[in-house]
């Protein structure tokens, strides 16, 4: 069994990491602040509509309630 496992070890050598060229980072950098601008505006749209409807059922209660008075 011992025998077995040595020849299954991986003999792939370990991963070179070499740092990223400036090109890619700064690609990097930009993908990220778009992705942040895209994030915060749909955050942004999505707020206002929260509030508009919010507005429309306060509106619609107000009008509801107006009509039982009279």
């Amino acid at each position: 069994m011992k025998g077995m496992r040595e020849r299954l070890k991986s003999t792939v050598p370990a991963p070179v990491f070499e740092p990223a060229s400036p090109v890619s980072s700064t690609r990097q950098i930009i993908g990220l602040i778009a992705g942040a601008l895209v994030a915060v505006t749909r955050l942004r749209i999505w707020t206002q509509n929260t509030r508009d409807h919010a507005l429309a059922e306060c509106y619609l209660k107000l009008l509801f309630r107006l009509t039982r008075i009279t």
